[in-house]
């Protein structure tokens, strides 16, 4: 009984820990960070098992009305396919609309994309285990007069009491909102490192408790 009292409080312990460790304001569930870059990783190919409404393209299509991510400079490219919303009646191959939501792997503490094009009329609501905030290209420090030759990496971390991004929904009330190389992750490796280590000192305790156990005297009976 002991030990599971012990790991319920480790746990506990490194959970608010990890809940507090994230850089931001309390009061936001996320914080915002724009970078400009040539080059990305990797990406989530965009499917409709993670990807509702709005439209999937393939790389090399471009439209009146959408344009996949590009920016001349420095060099950023769509990776395979790339998401639109904006109510064109061709917007529809999957599902169509001014809106659509991608949901990132599951837990993921992080998650970035290539916002290609920004004008005023695009917004991006993160949702959270904690709550959801709501993004202007603007507010974010993009330049938004729908210039196709921009495009511009965001990222979007957990803060405060958030623990995991549950999903990004994407709005346009215009033509359109477009992205591409949609990034995500799980608890970064530092965080595994600190459950394992208070785990393996849960257990060192454990042993040290059996051994103790082990080696006291036992009353003689009878």
């Amino acid at each position: 009984m002991n030990l599971c009292k012990t790991l319920v409080a480790a746990a506990t312990a490194l959970t608010c820990f990890a809940a507090t460790a994230q850089v931001g304001p309390s009061s936001n569930v996320v914080t915002a960070e724009l970078k400009r870059t040539s080059s990305d990783p990797s990406w989530v190919t965009l499917s409709s098992s993670n990807f509702t409404g709005g439209a999937i393209y393939t790389e090399p299509q471009t439209f009146d009305f959408a344009v996949r991510p590009t920016n001349s400079s420095p060099s950023i490219i769509t990776k395979g396919k790339w998401g639109a919303v904006g109510g064109h009646s061709n917007n529809n191959n999957n599902g169509g609309g001014n809106s659509a939501s991608f949901t990132p792997v599951l837990g993921a503490q992080w998650v970035s994309f290539l916002w290609g094009s920004p004008d005023p009329y695009n917004s991006l609501t993160v949702n959270t285990n904690a709550g959801s905030q709501t993004f202007l290209a603007s507010t974010l420090g993009l330049t938004a007069t729908g210039d196709r030759s921009q495009a511009n990496y965001v990222t979007f971390r957990v803060a405060g009491a958030a623990t995991a991004i549950t999903s990004l929904r994407f709005d346009s009330s215009q033509q359109a909102f477009e992205f591409s190389n949609i990034n995500s992750a799980v608890p970064e490796p530092g965080t595994y490192a600190m459950l394992l280590s208070g785990l393996m000192a849960v257990g060192f305790v454990a042993r040290r408790r059996r051994a103790q156990s082990a080696g006291e005297p036992r009353l003689a009976l009878g």
